[in-house]
């Protein structure tokens, strides 16, 4: 009775143990989920089979995809034709186990829309180092490309005003010695009115 009664107690205190650790487990998978959902760049992942497990807020704006229909499902099969480049990011980094620290590609999405991206990928590796799955990073760079312009547009007008500055100190120079030399000669020479009036002119 004795040693039922010490099994039945040790049996409850895990059971308890066992309940705490899976209380604690799901608040840092939902902590986890969270934050992967808040992030301000996009984060898809997939597992071993290509199959998207992740896939936050984010990612949804930026690929037009709701993330309920896109979880579960291939990533070739969820994500458009026009991102068929970091489709083939993905499945490189499954096949080699080799992470993609950054590069950019063009998304060409619905209606003509072009969206380049600044992505990195992480391989995910199991126990024996083979690979588990891959993460994806990624960042919407068209307001950093419009900035871009923006900067060499100014760039350009900055030196257009140079040049212009530079011609116009140029005809000065070229100028002021002719005007002082007619202004002398207005002054020593007789002439009648309508010479007068070119040399004023």
């Amino acid at each position: 009775g004795l040693v039922s009664y010490r099994t039945r107690v040790h049996l409850e205190s895990q059971r308890e143990a066992l309940a705490d650790a899976s209380l604690a487990l799901e608040r840092l998978r939902l902590n986890t989920d969270t934050i992967v959902q808040n992030l301000g760049s996009g984060v898809v992942s997939i597992d071993q089979d290509a199959t998207i497990v992740h896939f936050n807020q984010v990612a949804e704006e930026t690929l037009g995809i709701r993330g309920e229909e896109a979880r579960g499902r291939s990533v070739s099969q969820a994500f458009p034709a026009g991102a068929a480049a970091m489709v083939d990011l993905m499945r490189r980094g499954l096949d080699s186990g080799e992470p993609v620290s950054r590069c950019e590609v063009e998304l060409s999405l619905e209606g003509g829309k072009v969206v380049p991206l600044g992505l990195g990928t992480t391989v995910l590796t199991g126990a024996e180092g083979e690979a588990t799955g891959v993460v994806v990073l990624f960042h919407d760079l068209t307001e950093v490309r419009r900035q871009e312009r923006l900067a060499h547009s100014r760039e350009r007008l900055a030196a257009l005003g140079e040049l212009a500055a530079g011609i116009a100190h140029e005809i000065r120079n070229s100028v002021l010695p002719i005007s002082g030399s007619v202004q002398i000669l207005a002054q020593e020479l007789k002439l009648d009115p309508e010479q007068t009036k070119l040399f004023q002119i």
